[in-house]
């Protein structure tokens, strides 16, 4: 938005290229930590048996997806900071309810498992369709009057 308000789109686009590019490189530690630890970080929070297996195949699983959420809420706020907002409410409304037909279906291989596997599927469809809808953008949308 920044780069934008001052009549800089070139540069408003490397920068939100480079924070994606940084937001996925932050989260891969800990996409690690979560796939490596997942089963001591969930003791920190709880040693009841019945959410202990269903918590760490959740950080396992989502964990793996880490980078892709790191690129999706960058280009996000890129787009919302350019007064993009469209893409974001359509692509996140989209693929958010995905995961309900996805969840149910994959539920009756793979347990609750299955709403795992389709949370973290439609978040890196979601990063996709993020830098996707990003690189549409006609960013200079901030010169508009307020």
């Amino acid at each position: 938005g920044q780069w934008l308000g001052a009549g800089y789109a070139k540069e408003a686009r490397e920068a939100a290229t480079y924070t994606a590019r940084a937001a996925a490189l932050v989260m891969l530690p800990l996409a690690v930590a979560f796939l490596a630890f997942a089963r001591p970080i969930i003791a920190l929070i709880t040693t009841d048996p019945a959410t202990v297996g269903p918590a760490v195949s959740y950080l396992r699983i989502v964990g793996a997806t880490f980078s892709f959420m790191g690129i999706e809420h960058a280009f996000d706020g890129a787009l919302t900071g350019a007064g993009d907002t469209t893409p974001c409410l359509v692509w996140g409304f989209v693929l958010n309810a995905i995961r309900i037909p996805i969840a149910l279906w994959l539920c009756q291989s793979y347990g609750v498992e299955g709403v795992w596997i389709a949370i973290s599927f439609s978040t890196v469809l979601k990063a996709f369709a993020m830098c996707w809808a990003f690189r549409r953008s006609p960013l200079p949308l901030l010169r508009r009057p307020v």
